[in-house]
């Protein structure tokens, strides 16, 4: 029996039908069962990339928004790779293959499932970089909210959270409402949200990662 042929694509063209299949499921789809917590069940559902290759070709074009996403995305992913190996950041293998990817004027469809991931990964880098932009902002104008040892309540909103496996808790990063940083440590992922928070101030220090802002660390937080 001889081999089906494999089918190439613009790499373009396969951009945008990652971004239908983002659009027709509303999310990333990695495999074909979810677990809905309203029914407490399993759900059947379409992966993302199995979208793409079943319309490589066929009917189901995508639309002029999801071509102007798929150029953004594609010059974003560029852009955002170059600047993080010029300021000396780590870069992933997976960062570098996705880019790597995008800047071939050819794919195929064995490149669905690596394509499939475009439209999350720039909207990571979009939240990401707006973050940087809210946290800049906040460097000149942030203050301390007490002094060690202090119990204070907070408003908080949350800006970042990041899970640190080494200590096996979450560090979380936020404000006051107000501008005036906040930070803390919880092995409590609830409390990485917005929320009423209350906490001992553990220290307080000029973030140098964040522009200089002075940040009220905080221990033995609760929600309130």
């Amino acid at each position: 029996m001889p081999k089906r042929e494999i089918r190439t694509i613009a790499t373009r063209d396969l951009a945008a039908l990652a971004f239908m299949a983002q659009r027709m499921n509303g999310t990333l789809h990695r495999d074909n069962r979810v677990f809905d917590p309203e029914s407490q069940d399993w759900q059947e559902v379409r992966p993302n990339k199995d979208i793409m290759r079943e319309n490589l070709g066929l009917a189901a074009r995508p639309t002029e928004q999801d071509y102007e996403q798929a150029d953004e995305a594609m010059s974003g992913v560029q852009n955002d790779l170059t600047l993080r190996i010029l300021k000396g950041q780590q870069v992933s293998d997976f960062a570098r293959s996705l880019v790597k990817l995008v800047q071939q004027e050819t794919a195929t469809e064995r490149d669905c499932g690596l394509m499939a991931f475009l439209p999350k990964t720039f909207a990571g880098q979009v939240e990401r970089e707006n973050k940087q932009i809210q946290v800049a902002g906040m460097a000149g104008t942030s203050v301390y909210l007490g002094r060690v040892g202090e119990k204070i309540t907070v408003d908080f909103v949350l800006v970042d959270k990041r899970f640190l496996q080494q200590y096996n808790c979450w560090s979380v990063f936020g404000h006051d409402g107000a501008g005036n940083c906040v930070g803390f440590l919880t092995q409590h992922e609830h409390l990485a949200k917005d929320g009423r928070i209350q906490g001992k101030i553990k220290r307080i220090y000029e973030d140098s990662y964040r522009g200089g802002a002075c940040v009220t660390g905080l221990n033995y937080v609760k929600a309130i």
